[in-house]
């Protein structure tokens, strides 16, 4: 199930720099407890980074908040040669580890799409089969519209700069 978040379609940081040409897609956890508090946060960030901090988070429940559309604070700064491996699928297994980040790096807030599960990331609370449902077939949908392989997704928990890993589902 799909829940639409106020204008979600519109929510964006559209204003402080061009979004798009769109690369892949990056998902993160949340850090978070409770799917109202962890909806909230995504969507309006924090006093020091504005949201939407992703354009959707998937619950424990497995439903799926849409609460952005365009750029969004989710990805940050990678290495550019990383992207780079990332456009041209040439990675292999995994890309080449990044020397470039945040401070010197390349937008990924243009490139990638957000997704942040429910979770608190600490290896105690699991990603639960619902929320792997939610999400599975979401991003699959996504990369069959955009013609994109499996591997344009990458994710943490492993922080590595635009990080693509083959993940199941």
């Amino acid at each position: 199930m799909v829940v639409e978040v106020g204008n979600w379609r519109t929510h964006n940081r559209n204003s402080k720099r061009p979004w798009g040409p769109v690369n892949g897609s990056i998902v993160h956890h949340t850090v978070t407890k409770g799917t109202a508090s962890t909806v909230a946060i995504v969507r309006d960030g924090y006093s020091s980074l504005p949201g939407p901090l992703c354009h959707g988070m998937i619950a424990k429940d497995g439903r799926v908040h849409m609460v952005g559309w365009g750029r969004a604070n989710h990805a940050g700064g990678g290495d550019p040669g990383v992207l780079d491996q990332v456009i041209a699928e040439s990675y292999g297994s995994g890309p080449t580890a990044p020397t470039k980040g945040n401070a010197n790096g390349t937008d990924g807030n243009a490139r990638f799409y957000g997704w942040e599960c429910e979770n608190l990331g600490d290896g105690k609370d699991p990603i639960s089969s619902s929320a792997r449902d939610g999400l599975g077939p979401r991003l699959r949908s996504a990369w069959l519209w955009l013609s994109w392989p499996a591997c344009r997704c990458g994710g943490r928990p492993r922080p590595r700069s635009f990080c693509p890993r083959r993940r199941a589902g």
